[in-house]
């Protein structure tokens, strides 16, 4: 992940002050990116996202892969303990 370190008193004090994810715009209106304020309660979900893959699908690629295939709730807690700075 790229860190950006701001020095603008003014933009710090506009993020602060944001209590929810949120669009970072310029002045124009285009869209620059996103902002999730370290302070959200709410965190990022998916409810709602459908997979692409059929269960049948699934079930054959975990199948073919062996014990390669693992979940992706087992991904993200590898992912948790390699790098437990990107999820505090």
């Amino acid at each position: 992940m790229t860190k950006v370190v701001l020095e603008n008193a003014e933009v710090i004090a506009a993020l602060d002050a944001i209590g929810s994810r949120s669009q970072l715009c310029d002045s124009s209106g285009r869209v620059l990116g996103y902002y999730l304020p370290q302070t959200c309660d709410k965190p990022v979900r998916y409810r709602g996202v459908k997979s692409p893959l059929s269960p049948e699908e699934r079930e054959r690629l975990i199948r073919d892969e062996g014990p390669l295939a693992r979940t992706l709730a087992d991904f993200w807690d590898d992912m948790r303990l390699k790098h437990p700075e990107q999820f505090q």
